[in-house]
């Protein structure tokens, strides 16, 4: 696989540097495991280079990005294998490039993105629970909103709801 990206650095190539790039390692690519993970980890990355793969990939981890704000790049991504991680990516404000992702063989963990609406997440995830309902969970500490409740229910983390007061008693009549 290859990935390009176009940056004021200049162009980069898997990693290497091919025109006008500065003397330091570029990290614009993923570091890719011999089995073909995804992994953009401690990137300066704003968005996500085109993953121009075969649409499969073993496990898909995408953590200490403190500029990323999108990842369209993953459009074309539709089966994670292992597990998916987004963790600490600070800016991270949108998961609309995993549109087409339909199925996460391992675990989902989602964490630390507060500008990430909690929605976001949760459509994500009810659209891969349609292949399979028992998926492990690991939501927190991304932007809450309207979903915040559901995330929690699928985590099984839902508070319970006050129980319900017994039916007042009629007060008895006054005796005579």
């Amino acid at each position: 696989m290859r990935y390009f990206i176009l940056s004021p650095l200049g162009l980069a190539l898997c990693g290497l540097c091919l025109s006008g790039c500065p003397s330091e390692k570029p990290t614009a690519a993923p570091e890719q495991s011999a089995a073909g993970s995804l992994v953009y980890q401690d990137t300066d990355l704003v968005l996500l280079p085109t993953y121009q793969g075969s649409g499969e990939v073993p496990q898909l981890r995408i953590e200490n990005n403190p500029n990323l704000k999108g990842v369209t790049g993953l459009r074309d991504l539709v089966v994670v294998s292992g597990d998916l991680s987004i963790r600490n990516n600070p800016s991270l404000a949108g998961l609309r490039g995993l549109g087409k992702l339909k199925q996460v063989g391992g675990s989902v963990t989602v964490t630390d993105c507060p500008k990430l609406l909690d929605c976001e997440v949760y459509f994500m995830v009810q659209r891969l629970r349609a292949q399979r309902p028992d998926i492990k969970l690991t939501i927190s500490g991304n932007k809450e909103d309207s979903c915040t409740s559901k995330l929690d229910r699928l985590q099984g983390k839902a508070k319970s709801p006050p129980a319900s007061q017994p039916a007042s008693q009629p007060s008895p009549a006054p005796g005579p």
